[in-house]
């Protein structure tokens, strides 16, 4: 099971995500793809907001990424923010057995 949990701060700005945990289950090719799915459309997140926004943390190892946001002032934020709800969204409504996703209210240090 992959678990995606969303950060926002108290007014609701996406502050962050984790991503953690292996879709695949006894060897199914199927689920392995579903794995690959979601870990190219994260990796891709992640290039992009490092490689645009650079004020991040980012923590990663096998079956887990996490991404924190040092700043949210960056105008491209919000568009990245809908590419990668989009992405998940899609991955989730598709493969619901696989992946979980929920939002997290964290505080916001910059």
């Amino acid at each position: 099971m992959i678990k995606v949990t969303v950060y926002r701060d108290k007014l609701g700005n996406w502050t962050g995500f984790k991503s953690e945990g292996h879709a695949m289950h006894g060897g199914n090719s199927k689920y392995d793809l579903v794995c690959a799915a979601i870990s190219m459309h994260l990796q891709t997140i992640e290039y992009s907001l490092t490689k645009f926004i650079k004020k991040i943390s980012v923590k990663k190892n096998d079956g887990y990424l996490e991404l924190i946001f040092q700043s949210n002032e960056d105008i491209r934020l919000g568009g990245i923010e809908y590419i990668f709800l989009n992405g998940i969204e899609i991955l989730h409504e598709n493969y619901k057995n696989s992946i979980k996703v929920h939002n997290k209210e964290v505080e916001f240090h910059v």
